[in-house]
This record gives C-alpha cells, structure tokens and sequence, in this order.
C-alpha cells in the first residue's frame, strides 16, 4: 500500500498549515478525481535556466505555479537521506529565488512526484508516499 500527502500552504510564505495522509485504498473517488484533475495542471513559465536549489543530493520532479506575480516551485529534495522530503521556493518573474535552497514542507518518504494548485488565497500540495 502506499499513501498520498495532501499539503495546504499559506501563499505569502509557504508556511505549511495541513497535512492529510491518505491510504490509497481509503480515497474516495470524488477525492481521487479531484487529484488527478490537479495533478494535469503543470505550468512551466520560466524560460531561462538558473538554480533553484544548489542542495547537496538529488533534488527533482518539479512542479511549478504562477500566483500572486510569482511563480512558486516544488520539488522533491533529497538532502536529508534516508528520508525524502518535500520543498517549495518563491521565484519572482525576474527570476530572483526568494527562498535559496527552498524551504521544507515535510519530511519523511515522499515519493517521485509532487504536484500543486492555488486556489487564489492558498496552495494544495500533493505528493506520495516512496514505496
């Protein structure tokens, strides 16, 4: 069985206010739905390349939103091995990252994907267990 993390995040500062942990079999299937609607919204808007995050390990599957002027990029982050952990930064259309190297959301077993939406005043943040 693996799980599924659903984050809510404050937009000002990505603050993290919730975490929902759910079992795959315990999903309803509006639930379900719903994800797999959020998890089609990527939008990859920054066209030149400069780090992000300059963290030790492997950092990767990023995904990328645009709110409030600025994008806000999630990955999932390696640093603290032998857990995984999930990160959010503050990018503004410039390009200056307002949180270099990101900041932590949680920490335990995320998985191999992340993915996030807005909803005009806060961030849904999803990602997976790593089996």
């Amino acid at each position: 069985m693996f799980f599924i993390y659903v984050i809510i995040c404050e937009a000002e500062d990505l603050t993290p206010f919730r975490l929902y942990k759910y079992g795959v079999l315990t999903l309803p299937p509006v639930l379900i739905y719903y994800i797999i609607m959020v998890l089609t919204l990527v939008l990859v808007l920054i066209s030149s390349d400069f780090p992000i995050s300059t963290a030790p390990n492997y950092t990767g599957y990023p995904s990328v939103c645009y709110a409030n002027d600025q994008f806000y990029v999630f990955w999932i982050d390696q640093r603290s091995l032998p857990l995984r952990s999930f990160y959010g930064a503050r990018v503004t259309i410039d390009g200056t990252v307002l949180d270099p190297d990101g900041r932590e959301l949680y920490t335990d077993s995320a998985g191999y994907s992340c993915d996030v939406a807005f909803d005009g005043t806060n961030f849904l943040a999803v990602t997976r267990n790593h089996c």
